[in-house]
Formats: structure tokens, sequence, C-alpha cells
């Protein structure tokens, strides 16, 4: 079991003696740190899923009952994706920001050192989301290569661009599917390091 994995263990089997309970009888549970913790942690699991979630969807035959051009399924994906590790970062920042407010972990330096290897590990990543948000759409030579050929198959009804675009698609989706395949992995690297440092520092302001 991973760090990560133990410390959502932990802090769900904290969270049931109080939630499950709340929701038995229909009232609002207390806003413990407790639960403040399991709910950071959530978001976390949460971003974690989707980015699994869309690496699955991109990695599959695109259903022809969706309607939908092969090129822009792929595009929209991959920008699912950033934007995602957008979210994942954000909410890793807020959880280490949650447990430095605690008295005894103000200024501490392993909150401060998980900042720093956060920084490091999603720049670039998050810099390409910023491109494609704020500059124009997300650019990849190949799929926009993609749109073009599918474009002039299915407006100008040319067969030899229909040909190149079965021929060109899978080996674009494969390398897509092994690119973000690589990133869960290093993200999972980073989450487990994250947790391991954190899970003592958490124990020591949750209490039972």
């Amino acid at each position: 079991m991973s760090h990560f994995e133990s410390f959502g263990v932990w802090i769900s089997d904290y969270a049931s003696k109080v939630l499950v309970p709340a929701v038995k009888t229909r009232v609002s549970p207390p806003k413990s740190l407790g639960m403040k913790v399991f709910q950071a942690y959530m978001e976390i699991h949460t971003s974690c899923e989707r980015l699994r979630q869309i690496t699955r969807c991109a990695s599959q035959r695109l259903p022809a009952s969706l309607n939908v051009s092969k090129s822009d399924y792929l595009r929209f994906q991959i920008e699912s994706y950033f934007q995602e590790i957008y979210i994942l970062k954000m909410s890793i920042e807020a959880f280490l920001n949650l447990l430095e407010k605690q008295p005894i972990l103000r200024r501490h330096k392993v909150i401060k050192e998980l900042r720093g290897v956060l920084c490091t590990s999603t720049k670039s990543i998050i810099r390409l989301r910023g491109q494609h948000v704020h500059e124009t759409r997300f650019d990849d030579q190949e799929i926009t290569e993609l749109g073009a050929l599918e474009l002039i198959a299915s407006l100008g009804k040319n067969r030899q661009a229909m040909r190149l675009l079965k021929l060109r698609y899978p080996a674009v989706q494969k390398k897509w599917r092994e690119q973000l395949k690589k990133r869960n992995d290093a993200i999972n690297s980073l989450l487990d390091h994250v947790f391991k440092k954190c899970r003592p520092l958490a124990e020591g302001v949750v209490s039972d």
C-alpha cells in the first residue's frame, strides 16, 4: 500500500466515526480539523481518480454513437487532463495550507520543503496548461494535422485524407496514452512523497 493510500485509510477511519453517525441521523457533522483534513484528502483523491479516468478514455476506441471528431475527442481528453493537473496542484497546496495554519506547524520546514517539491514537479505541466488556456487552444502538431485531415476528409470527401487519418490516428493516440500514463506515475510518486512526510504532522494535530 502506498503512503497516499495509507493516509487515506487512516483519515477515512477517523471520518467514519464522525460522518457516518451524522449522515444516519441527518445532522451536520462537526467542523473539526480532522474532518477538514478528510475533505482536503478527498479533493486530492478525486483529482487522481479523474486523471486515471481521462487516461482510460483517451486510450479507448471512440464510440461511433458519440458522433464527434476523433481529433477533437483526443484533444478534449488531453486538455481535460492538464486542467485536472492544475486542480490537483491547487488541492495539494490547500492541504499544506490547512496543516500550516495549526499553531505547532506554522512555518514548518517539512511543509516548506513540500511546497518546493510540488512546484518543481508540476511546473512544466502547469505552464503548458496555462498556455493553452490563456493564449490559444492546446496545440500539438500531430493532433492539429489529424484535425485538418479529418476536416478535409469529411467536407472535401478526400479518400487519401481519410486513409492518412486512419493510419496516423492510432499512433498519435498511443503516443499520448503513454505520455499520460508516465505523468500519472510521476503524480503517484509525488503524492507518496507528500503524504509520507505529512502523515506524522497530521497525526500530531488531529485528535481522536
